[in-house]
């Protein structure tokens, strides 16, 4: 699992084009951020989670939990509080915090670009923050129709 805030911090001097977004200059106001590269591995290594402990708003809506990037995961959602991302071998449930209106267009057994999870150990709960999602029919026909030669797009 990758720590994001440290990257940030150790990248911050080595890169200009991080030093001219002013990247350092936001890390007081964002949560501690961890991607991971699949379930089992967050759930490994979730005791070394380094939990916000910020001041300054934004980051102090996540005091005590951190939020972590899973990408590429299926959602199947189980109730009207909760759902499920699931993997390849592991599946997390998570309470659902995104309104109604966002994610009553997502199917069940759809693949999510990205997902974010707040992960409150003190709990043990994880709650669904927002998601990345593209909104396709059939998946493998989008992907495929940009492969066919002469696609017009229409």
């Amino acid at each position: 699992m990758l720590h994001l805030n440290e990257e940030l911090r150790t990248s911050f001097y080595k890169s200009p084009s991080l030093q001219k977004i002013g990247w350092l200059m936001q890390l007081p106001f964002i949560p501690e951020l961890y991607i991971s590269a699949t379930i089992d591995d967050f759930m490994r290594n979730a005791k070394d989670i380094k939990l916000t402990r910020k001041i300054l708003p934004l980051g102090a809506f996540f005091n005590d939990k951190a939020v972590i990037i899973f990408n590429n995961v299926g959602y199947r959602r189980t109730s009207k509080e909760l759902c499920e991302i699931k993997d390849m071998n592991d599946a997390l449930e998570a309470r659902i915090l995104m309104p109604d209106d966002k994610i009553n267009d997502i199917s069940n057994g759809a693949r999510l670009d990205s997902a974010y999870i707040v992960f409150s150990p003190k709990s043990e709960t994880s709650m669904l923050w927002f998601i990345n999602y593209n909104v396709f029919e059939n998946p493998a026909a989008e992907r495929n129709k940009y492969l066919t030669p002469g696609y017009a797009g229409a």
